[in-house]
């Protein structure tokens, strides 16, 4: 239940953070080196002064573990995922939650913004990558994974649901909305698709089960 901050030089512990009741699952530095996030089991979030080790402040407002926390290039902005299936954006200097992100159906396990501080990436077990407007916590793209592997890009305002709210894919390969681009396999020389994105936009997603990572 304890975040260590170690001097990497000598190997020396620097300090033992305490305050989190259940295991940290999740720990992530600002740019700036100055600040350190936890998320926890306990459903909260922590940020820590790292030159004097003292607890800054607690988030809290997940209903489930917090499993992911990530900043904001410029520190003003922290992300957390949870096991509730939503991620939260918060205010670094007040600790105010500015939007709740809902979308996913299953646990969100990794977050990660873009250099811009623009957009943010999630990723969920429900075997989507979803990207986020940061200023109005927006939707802007829904990638899936369909059974042989391959990824799609999806438009969420189209997409049907099952009766226990798991979205389905009903449409074919050569669906006009799905814009797609081939991609090798450097090991063993099989195709697959990736989503398109516009030229010059680069995202690394990586997938389970020993496939390597690919890239838009």
């Amino acid at each position: 239940n304890t975040v260590k901050l170690w001097d990497v030089a000598t190997g020396r512990e620097k300090f033992s953070l305490t305050g989190h009741t259940s295991w940290v699952s999740s720990v992530a530095f600002s740019a700036d080196g100055q600040t350190l996030a936890s998320g926890s089991w306990d459903k909260t979030m922590k940020l820590w002064d790292v030159a004097t080790g003292r607890e800054k402040i607690s988030l809290t407002g997940h209903t489930n573990t917090v499993l992911s926390v990530g900043f904001s290039a410029d520190g003003q902005t922290l992300a957390t995922g949870s096991a509730d299936n939503t991620m939260k954006l918060w205010d670094v200097a007040t600790g105010r939650e500015k939007f709740s992100l809902r979308g996913h159906t299953d646990w969100v396990m990794s977050v990660a913004f873009s250099a811009d501080g623009q957009t943010l990436a999630s990723g969920s077990w429900d075997n989507r990558v979803k990207l986020w407007d940061v200023a109005t916590g927006r939707t802007l793209r829904s990638m899936a994974s369909l059974p042989r592997g391959e990824w799609v890009t999806l438009d969420d305002s189209a997409e049907a649901v099952d009766d226990g709210g798991k979205p389905v894919i009903a449409a074919s390969e050569q669906a006009p909305q799905y814009l797609r681009q081939q991609w090798r396999n450097p090991a063993t020389g099989e195709l697959g698709w990736m989503p398109w994105v516009p030229p010059g936009s680069e995202l690394w997603v990586s997938v389970g089960g020993g496939n390597d990572p690919k890239r838009e």
